[in-house]
């Protein structure tokens, strides 16, 4: 009998030990969270984004002609179904740079409405960064980032015109997040443990 007593105080010490230790890690995640930067636009693939403009076509023939074939393909039926005056508007730009920047910098991304599945998979959407020299150059647009997401956050930190993302890309296992600064001419991922 008091050997079963024993091994209970044991394993209920060892349990009192997870406990203790899982409230640890959840209040120094809780920290670590409050402390992460605020940002300054959120979007997921549902987001209305009423707020935004429509690029330029330049900027949109670019996008077209830097993707797959399918995905052109793909655009190019749901121009076909779509009255001519809304099929320039499958796109939208959030402007990332400041007024008094040299350049211009872009955020793009498929347009919620009206819809064209080309640039969506099941549950994410494509994004990119395109950027050009504002004044005294002819110089076009260029890529600067493509990638996908299921949701977006461009953050308050990083460099004035090209701020720091953080996307997150999830699967019925939960989400990977993935932080990219732009350094050295480039958006890097950035390391977790990296200070801000």
């Amino acid at each position: 009998m008091i050997s079963i007593l024993r091994s209970r105080y044991r394993g209920a010490g060892h349990l009192f030990a997870a406990q203790a230790l899982t409230l640890f890690i959840v209040a120094c995640a809780t920290a670590s969270d409050s402390a992460a930067p605020s940002p300054k636009i959120s979007i997921s693939t549902e987001s209305a984004l009423d707020t935004w403009s429509i690029p330029e076509a330049e900027v949109i023939e670019l996008l077209v002609e830097a993707g797959e074939a399918g995905q052109r393909e793909d655009l190019h039926e749901c121009v076909d179904q779509t009255p001519e005056s809304v099929s320039a508007t499958f796109f939208r730009q959030y402007e990332l740079s400041n007024a008094g920047s040299d350049e211009d910098v872009l955020l793009i991304r498929p347009a919620s409405q009206p819809y064209c599945g080309a640039y969506y998979g099941a549950h994410l959407f494509q994004f990119w960064i395109v950027s050009r020299a504002r004044q005294g150059t002819s110089r076009p647009y260029r890529i600067e980032l493509h990638s996908v997401a299921d949701f977006l956050h461009v953050l308050t930190t990083g460099d004035p015109d090209r701020p720091d993302l953080v996307f997150d890309n999830c699967t019925g296992h939960g989400c990977i997040s993935t932080r990219m600064r732009f350094d050295r001419g480039e958006y890097r991922v950035v390391h977790p443990s990296a200070p801000d």
